[in-house]
């Protein structure tokens, strides 16, 4: 389960002011990373990943190429509640077949391979993609463990872009109201705004503007 809250920031020097701030480098467990990333998301020709509230991605990462899947829980302004399943995998073709096969293990695989079984043998077809770079780094607060992203840069679709730039915070184990009571403090300090789309919702989005 993928437990986040996701911001807006109001211009990516945001990013730089949150990154340097007594709030996030008091409570850091280590220094930040750069990573670049560029993902495409994909669903059926006849958009079957979306009628099963599902979507699937392949996205590079500094060298790395990881699938995800996710299925659509409950959102609640900034904050996501979703299933999520990834791994390494050694092309940037989708692969639902191999998919499956790597994250069989997972916790609630049962939920994905529900979703996806069906459509192994469908053939997938991008729809609509991210390019940006994200500063990361891990902090510790009040009981709450979790992931800081500071992702600048663009969503695609087609010939179409346009620039995003927004903070995550991703839950990886303790209290989630501490994560949230950070949030609000981020919120309050570098107005900051609940982002209630995906990138992925925001790139899609764009196909209704080419």
């Amino acid at each position: 389960m993928e437990r986040e809250l996701k911001y807006t920031m109001p211009d990516p020097e945001t990013g730089d002011r949150i990154l340097e701030s007594r709030l996030v480098v008091s409570a850091a467990e280590a220094e930040a990373r750069e990573i670049e990333m560029r993902a495409v998301y994909y669903d059926t020709a006849d958009g079957a990943l979306a009628r099963a509230k599902a979507a699937f991605r392949i996205r590079r990462e500094d060298g790395r190429t990881v699938a995800t899947a996710k299925t659509r829980g409950e959102q609640l302004g900034a904050l996501y509640l979703r299933g999520e399943w990834e791994t390494e995998v050694d092309s940037e073709e989708p692969d639902l077949r191999a998919f499956l096969a790597a994250v069989a293990d997972a916790p609630d695989a049962e939920r994905i391979c529900a979703v996806l079984g069906p459509l192994m043998e469908k053939r997938l077809v991008p729809l609509c993609g991210t390019e940006y770079r994200r500063a990361t780094l891990p902090l510790a607060v009040g009981g709450a463990e979790f992931e800081l992203c500071v992702d600048r840069g663009e969503l695609v679709c087609g010939t179409r872009r346009a620039p995003f730039c927004e903070v995550e915070l991703e839950l990886t184990g303790g209290d989630i109201a501490a994560m949230e009571e950070f949030g609000a403090a981020l919120c309050d300090a570098y107005g900051l705004r609940p982002e209630e789309q995906s990138k992925f919702q925001r790139a899609l989005s764009l196909r209704g503007k080419l």
